[in-house]
């Protein structure tokens, strides 16, 4: 293998990684507006039904390159 290509391949690889996360980060924020909305005033319900979010986020994040 040359080294040209193996840069090109970790730059293409990172290029890959930032717009995975980029996407996670918006699916994200729409949950978090989904799960947030008509409970703004109320911090019992949101704490409350945190776990959701959290678990969305763990699944996310177990989809990860390792």
């Amino acid at each position: 293998m040359s080294f040209i290509f193996l840069i090109n391949f970790n730059v293409a690889f990172l290029i890959f990684l930032f717009h995975l996360l980029q996407r996670i980060a918006e699916t994200l924020d729409i949950e978090i507006k989904r799960w947030a909305a008509g409970k703004e005033g109320n911090l019992r319900a949101l704490l409350s039904t945190l776990q959701y979010v959290c678990l969305y986020l763990c699944y996310f994040i177990e989809m990860l390159p390792h």
